[in-house]
């Protein structure tokens, strides 16, 4: 087995999605933003939920925030 080589690591290797604004799904939905075949990643704390875009996600890769008044992080 090969090792890693660390001088391959690049820091902020992809660009985090700091989820800072949220809308309810409703609206997203509303305004077409969101079709009814768009795959979502769905993550829950506290009774609180949040959605993320299956095809954004492929995109940033990481997100993080607040949820339920506690830090968050979710990777794809």
């Amino acid at each position: 087995m090969q090792r890693f080589e660390l001088s391959r690591l690049k820091e902020d290797h992809f660009e985090r999605y700091d989820v800072s604004d949220t809308r309810s799904l409703q609206e997203v939905v509303k305004k077409g933003e969101l079709k009814g075949n768009d795959s979502l990643l769905v993550v829950e704390r506290g009774g609180e939920r949040l959605s993320f875009s299956v095809y954004d996600m492929t995109y940033y890769h990481v997100a993080q925030g607040e949820l339920a008044g506690e830090p968050y992080m979710v990777a794809f």
